[in-house]
């Protein structure tokens, strides 16, 4: 009886520490967006960590003078977890940015956290910043 549970205890620990994939990020991302854009935004792309940004942002730019709802994303140099800036315009009109981490404690696990913060301003490109985007002082 103890082997059979300390096999399961074993199995219930080592499922739980597996760390994410990134293809879990991307599945995770694209679902946020899809609650917070709706399922007629332009998807203008998902930038990954030293990837040329100018596409995705020139369509973002086109969405938004005409009033689309968009989004896109930006991958930011990983650290103990995958970690994404995203950019979106709501069918309210309203944008935000969104700080994605696959786990926001600093943990190998699998545990998705978006931080949504409304912008005030249109977003513009900030050189020498983390992303090389942002929407104001008031968002960093």
């Amino acid at each position: 009886m103890s082997k059979l549970l300390a096999l399961l205890v074993l199995t219930c620990f080592s499922s739980s520490a597996v760390a994410e994939t990134p293809e879990q990020n991307i599945v995770a991302i694209r679902a946020k967006m899809l609650e917070l854009t709706g399922s007629s935004a332009i998807e203008c792309g998902l930038v990954q960590f030293g990837d040329s940004s100018r596409a995705p942002w020139q369509c973002a730019q086109d969405a938004d003078k005409i009033g689309r709802p968009f989004w896109f994303a930006l991958e930011g140099r990983r650290t103990d977890s995958a970690i994404w800036r995203l950019l979106l315009r709501a069918p309210s009109g309203k944008r935000y940015v969104v700080f994605y981490t696959s786990n926001d404690q600093g943990q190998p696990e699998f545990v998705p956290h978006f931080d949504v913060t409304e912008c005030h301003r249109p977003f513009k490109p900030v050189e020498n910043t983390f992303f090389g985007v942002n929407c104001g002082p008031d968002v960093p």
